[in-house]
């Protein structure tokens, strides 16, 4: 395996490698990376570490860390944003671990918290939003209440940007009974 300038493996061998050794290896990396505070150098590394869908290696790394604030010491610009809609475009509410959701709606609430400098960072379409709103299914009151604020943000951006409206529809939907929510979302 190639070794990092940093001495570490190349973690991309590790999560494209079938054998249990290396599910071993990821899993002593995320409790070695739990004992570090996060920074923009190892958060690439921690966002490769929570795609992995090893939910050992993710309980490493949380621990008993609160994972809506879990990389609150990181502003993430376009390249991990990506990655972290990737993540949750790819997911359905049925198969993403609720603590690596979490942490990531935690990065989106801060990112959009002041809507228009966020937008700008990391513009987001119609099936982005869509794909952030499909966890509003999720009977969980912290993913749904986050979800929420994040939609509130993007409802207050200028009428130009077709987010904002969507936004306001998808709340109006998720709050109103007679309308259904499912029309907003993306079908998995």
């Amino acid at each position: 395996m190639q070794d990092l300038p940093s001495g570490f493996i190349d973690i991309d061998i590790l999560l494209s490698d079938p054998h249990p050794e290396a599910k071993n290896v990821l899993i002593s990396y995320a409790q070695y990376f739990s004992t570090v505070r996060i920074t923009e150098k190892t958060a690439p590394l921690i966002l490769k570490l929570l795609s992995s869908d090893v939910k050992p290696a993710a309980e490493k790394l949380f621990g008993n860390k609160d994972p809506l604030l879990f990389f609150s010491s990181v502003t993430f610009h376009r390249e991990g944003l990506s990655k972290i809609m990737e993540t949750i475009t790819s997911h359905t509410p049925e198969t993403i671990y609720i603590k690596t959701l979490l942490a990531y709606l935690g990065v989106l609430l801060k990112t959009y918290k002041h809507a228009e400098t966020g937008i700008k960072l990391y513009p987001l379409s119609i099936p982005a939003v869509q794909h952030i709103a499909k966890y509003l299914t999720l009977h969980n009151k912290t993913v749904q209440s986050t979800i929420i604020e994040i939609l509130e943000y993007l409802k207050t951006l200028p009428s130009m940007y077709s987010v904002a409206r969507f936004s306001t529809e998808v709340l109006d939907a998720f709050f109103d009974n007679s309308k259904h929510l499912e029309n907003f979302l993306p079908h998995f």
